[in-house]
């Protein structure tokens, strides 16, 4: 039963990634992300419903478009592995529950937001207002199952703590954090909320050391200077997933070791 409800839960997983897919190219364009079906960017030939399945169809065409041969991207099923790799993550840490959909949730808009921010710098607003709406909606279903406001509070609070504090820190920085950042620390607040509001904060930590340590390699490699900006997006959102991953509280943890 138990390898049952994995395959499940791996083939949901890579069944929205490909949706995933769907979002990272169509979404910063401002297109319908329903109509029309997707379709070979060199031929226009729309892909068939055969060659829809993820991950799998990818590998039976050799990565290489049906009608024209054009060559396929890998981002493609990178995003629908990765999207399955954390719901089995989720699934892992709470199992069948609200808290594992938020995750989920989250999941969905992980790799698409990583992708636009690091070609763009931005993060589109569609993306976050879809992942606070739906982490709302689950702390909503917590709360109504508990009989009690607090886990709705708990995971609100959160989020306007996280969405709070870097706020501030663009205020001072002066235009050094976009409100693409901020809006999505929100989100991430909501989500970790659900958990508790340790979790939240240990996020919000984790993304500046990672964003400190990434920035700093660049700068060792000669990919960045003092002045290049780095998108602050991807380090948000492995900071959360890092937390799921592990539990570990780096400012907890600096905090015992001193």
């Amino acid at each position: 039963m138990d390898l049952v409800l994995w395959v499940t839960v791996i083939i949901v997983g890579l069944c929205f990634g490909s949706f995933g897919t769907v979002l990272t190219e169509r979404v910063p364009a401002g297109r319908s992300i329903i109509r029309p079906r997707s379709a070979c960017p060199s031929c226009t030939v729309p892909i068939r419903r055969r060659d829809q399945f993820p991950v799998l169809s990818y590998a039976l065409l050799g990565g290489r478009c049906r009608n024209c041969g054009l060559a396929i991207s890998p981002l493609y099923p990178a995003i629908e592995i990765a999207t399955a790799a954390l719901f089995c993550l989720a699934w892992w840490r709470y199992g069948p529950s609200p808290i594992a959909l938020a995750f989920a949730g989250l999941a969905v808009i992980t790799p698409p937001l990583t992708v636009i921010d690091i070609r763009q710098h931005r993060l589109p607003n569609a993306l976050t207002a879809a992942g606070a709406m739906w982490a709302l909606f689950c702390a909503l279903v917590i709360a109504i199952d508990a009989r009690a406001l607090q886990p709705l509070l708990v995971s609100s609070l959160s989020g306007l703590a996280c969405a709070g504090e870097l706020l501030l820190l663009a205020f001072v920085s002066k235009g050094g954090m976009g409100m693409g950042d901020i809006k999505l620390a929100g989100v991430i607040g909501l989500v970790m909320g659900l958990v508790a509001w340790t979790d939240a904060v240990a996020a919000i930590v984790w993304a500046f050391v990672l964003g400190a340590a990434i920035s700093i390699v660049l700068i060792i490699i000669g990919k960045a200077g003092r002045g290049t900006a780095v998108p602050f997006g991807p380090m948000l959102i492995a900071g959360a997933w890092l937390v799921l991953a592990t539990g570990i509280n780096p400012l907890t943890s600096f905090l015992i070791l001193r």
